[in-house]
């Protein structure tokens, strides 16, 4: 699909596309099994920009991939099954817009080729929602080359490299409450960006839970990051002055908080790893070498008993209280809680933002299948955590004016859909 058209592709069976059984060659980059050109920009008079919707197709065995979108599109991917497809089974490339929602995506042993999870490249911008990847041969998620992603809510499981990679990127990604379990990396790596990962539960991968290079400016917190087998990893490895990493349990790695120069580090709880536990260690000056006293270590439950020490000891700065406006306490499970971190999630389907880098004007639109749009406050937020501005929306799309905010990093957030999603005004 191209040239601004808004098609519906749903409940298609698609598969091997780009094998010719009649012995002719085919074309060069043939064979992905959906593709969506500059779709959904241009508009007829009379008519509004709109997303291709995709949903609820199996999508198999294709060698130029499964779903990808570029040239500007504007792209809805929804409840769809993308597997063994070569290169990557969805992408988002070229400046393109996509929501990428509750989709399952794998690779088996029956796999023809080798590819990827989701790959957002080359100045696009992804909501990445409600997935479950697992057992890719690349990475589950891959952010790259001038991006911005909100990575929120997905189930990521035996890749054979990191869980989610990010690299190569001048601008902001959002990764928070996902699970990010027994991938052969670490479980999610960090180069060159700037990225808020919050909230994600980070258990058995093979290289360690976060890595943060020295390029990076990232905000790590409440995070709860485990190695049940003692793995030779490091819990978090960070290396930025410009990164914070605070109020995150680390448990059972060689290493709990490996630092280099001199980033932010505080308020965490580092337990049983074998070395850089608490206080005189690096996991801060008000950090908490004990036992974390989770639900049942045993069966996977990460949750707070009534008596963790970690309960109101994170970070007073108001902006990271918990949930009920109490102060945080350190983990990705804020006590009380009973729901795993991936679900979380908003009562909508989505909320989607565009153009995600913005000079004078921003699109707000929220994504449901129902009319569930009145009443809803939206709030701006600096890179500082102080809010700027707040916005009534009563329907599914609004116009905001960013032309008055300087220049930076700012974040909109809105409790009732439980979302965050930044932007850059440039």
């Amino acid at each position: 699909a191209r040239e601004g058209s808004k098609p519906v592709i749903r409940n298609n069976i698609i598969y091997e596309n780009g094998i010719d059984r009649t012995g002719d060659e085919m074309p060069v980059g043939a064979g992905a099994g959906i593709g969506a050109d500059s779709t959904g920009w241009l508009v007829k008079p009379g008519d509004e920009q709109g997303n291709m919707i995709i949903e609820n197709n199996i999508v198999y065995d294709n060698p130029s991939g499964g779903i990808m979108a570029r040239n500007n599109s504007l792209i809805y991917i929804s409840r769809n099954t993308v597997y063994n497809n070569a290169n990557f089974q969805i992408a988002v490339n070229d400046s393109s817009q996509g929501v990428i929602d509750t989709n399952i995506i794998y690779s088996n042993s029956e796999s023809n080729y080798s590819g990827g999870g989701i790959v957002v490249a080359r100045n696009s911008n992804a909501e990445i929602t409600g997935n479950t990847i697992s057992n890719t041969d690349i990475a589950c998620v891959m952010v790259s080359e001038n991006c911005t992603a909100n990575i929120v809510g997905n189930r990521i499981d035996s890749c054979k490299q990191a869980g989610i990679r990010v690299d190569s990127t001048a601008y902001q990604v959002n990764i928070e409450n996902n699970i990010i379990r027994n991938n052969q990396a670490v479980g999610i790596y960090l180069k060159m960006n700037g990225a808020r990962i919050r909230r994600n539960l980070i258990v058995d991968n093979i290289s360690g839970g976060i890595s943060s290079d020295s390029t990076c400016s990232n905000f790590i917190y409440n995070n709860t990051i485990v190695s049940k087998n003692g793995t030779t990893g490091r819990g978090i490895y960070v290396a930025s002055n410009t990164t914070g990493v605070v109020n995150n349990i680390i448990w059972g790695y060689s290493v709990g908080v490996f630092k280099e120069n001199s980033p932010n580090i505080d308020y965490n709880c580092t337990y049983n790893n074998n070395g850089y536990n608490g206080p005189p260690g690096t996991g801060g000056q008000n950090a908490i070498n004990a036992n974390p006293e989770f639900v049942d270590f045993d069966n996977n439950d990460f949750h707070l008993k009534s008596n963790s020490p970690c309960i109101d000891k994170g970070d007073p700065n108001p902006f990271l209280n918990d949930p009920d406006s109490s102060r945080a306490d350190i983990g990705c499970y804020p006590y009380g809680t009973i729901e795993d971190v991936s679900e979380y999630s908003s009562e909508f389907n989505s909320i989607q933002i565009y153009p995600t880098i913005a000079s004078d004007l921003l699109t707000i639109r929220l994504i449901s299948n129902e009319n569930q749009f009145d009443k809803i406050n939206i709030y701006i937020y600096n890179v500082l955590g102080n809010k700027v501005d707040e916005i009534f929306m009563n329907n599914s799309k609004i116009i905001y004016k960013v032309s008055e905010l300087s220049k930076g990093v700012y974040f909109i957030k809105t409790q009732k859909l439980n979302k965050t999603i930044p932007f850059i005004k440039e």
